[in-house]
């Protein structure tokens, strides 16, 4: 089975999604992953089992908050 095929079986599976938005899947090698119920260009959801995920997460929070300290 190759690796899209199992991102695929994990995103598809029920157990690895928390009240239908937060995803956890360790086998899932994606930091993010397309929202469930909708079109894949509108959005995605962080994979909280992947460190490189929460990373960029912290980053695309913390960043603002960077400069607004720097600012004032």
């Amino acid at each position: 089975m190759s690796q899209v095929e199992i991102d695929d079986a994990e995103w598809a599976n029920p157990d690895n999604w928390v009240l239908d938005s937060l995803y956890f899947s360790r086998r899932d090698s994606r930091p993010f992953v397309p929202k469930r119920g909708c079109d894949e260009l509108l959005g995605a959801t962080v994979n909280f089992a992947r460190p490189a995920g929460i990373l960029m997460l912290c980053g695309f929070l913390g960043f603002p908050i960077v400069i607004w300290w720097l600012r004032h």
